[in-house]
């Protein structure tokens, strides 16, 4: 422990250095993720601004560190540090709910993002609802659902929680038995490990070129989201599966375009990393925070893709003119 504060002491701004990080600030932030898709950068990028602009910084622990931290490091790292807040994406283990803990017991408030870590002494969870999202992802699968639809399957990560992936499945058969055609549908829950994209391609390969393969397929991240499109191509199974798609990148905008995919389900990245650095801002300052700060799901069809797309040009743009 030792060594590893020494050399993130020395480090400190060598993690997403920028002309806005150098010299004084008053508020220090940690960022503590072992997810670096485009998603979770976005958010990194949204709420470093949000820091730059309240006279703080953020940093993203140990991401061009030479050698490779857990999060649980990173975390000890971090108090070790005494820096004034986490934001943190749990990996959903009793050792990560455990170094909430021990951030809250030196004083540092831990806010949990996207994933939450119940019964941790986190002090807010920024994300989406679970209820929310099954919902949502219920209704779309439903609208999908033909005579001869037999097989849904529901993708979640190792790392979520069993009681978020409950509620997901939950809602989703409940609005599977709602359509005329749900009544002979099963749905099944595959767990995919998306430490390693090599485990998760494989993982959802398996799934797809098995006789028993689902009619629609339902996403919960964006690694899922990739290798699924990557394995349709690859195994020329458009058309064969319906895939319901998380977060709305490039590639899968594209596919929706291309009409490879019906549906993706997105949240808005900058919003999510504002948002949690507002609840660390709260707290500091006022002594309490809401417990939970909901982010708005939006649904991204062909129908709606081009309306969706103009909206974040635009927004783009009018942040581009304000930087």
């Amino acid at each position: 422990m030792i060594a590893m504060r020494i050399y993130y002491q020395k480090s400190m701004t060598l993690f997403g250095e920028s002309p806005d990080q150098t010299g004084s600030y008053s508020r220090h932030y940690l960022f503590v993720c072992g997810n670096n898709s485009e998603m979770w950068q976005k958010i990194y990028d949204s709420a470093s601004k949000a820091c730059n602009e309240k006279d703080a910084v953020l940093e993203w622990a140990g991401q061009n560190a030479p050698i490779s931290y857990s999060l649980t490091q990173c975390m000890e790292i971090g108090i070790a540090s005494h820096v004034d807040g986490l934001i943190v994406c749990p990996d959903g283990t009793k050792e990560m709910v455990e170094a909430i803990g021990d951030a809250s017991g030196a004083g540092i408030p831990v806010v949990t993002l996207l994933k939450d870590a119940s019964g941790s002494d986190r002090i807010s969870y920024v994300g989406v609802s679970s209820y929310q999202l099954g919902e949502l992802y219920g209704k779309q699968a439903a609208g999908l659902l033909t005579e001869d639809s037999r097989r849904v399957c529901l993708l979640t990560d190792l790392d979520d929680e069993e009681v978020a992936a409950n509620l997901i499945y939950a809602q989703i058969v409940a609005a599977l038995n709602e359509s005329p055609y749900g009544k002979n549908v099963s749905v099944s829950v595959q767990e995919i490990d998306a430490a390693s994209d090599f485990e998760a391609e494989e993982s959802i390969r398996n799934i797809l070129v098995e006789d028993s393969r689902p009619d629609i397929l339902i996403c919960t991240s964006p690694v899922q989201t990739e290798c699924v499109l990557n394995a349709m191509i690859d195994y020329n199974l458009v058309s064969q599966v319906q895939i319901i798609g998380y977060y709305a990148s490039d590639e899968t905008l594209s596919a929706i375009r291309r009409q490879l995919i019906p549906v993706t389900m997105t949240i808005d990245p900058a919003s999510a990393g504002e948002t949690a650095v507002k609840a660390l801002d709260e707290y500091i300052s006022y002594g309490n925070v809401s417990d939970y700060f909901n982010l708005s799901l939006e649904t991204v069809t062909s129908e709606n893709l081009l309306l969706y797309t103009s909206r974040r040009a635009e927004k783009k743009r009018t942040e581009e003119e304000r930087a």
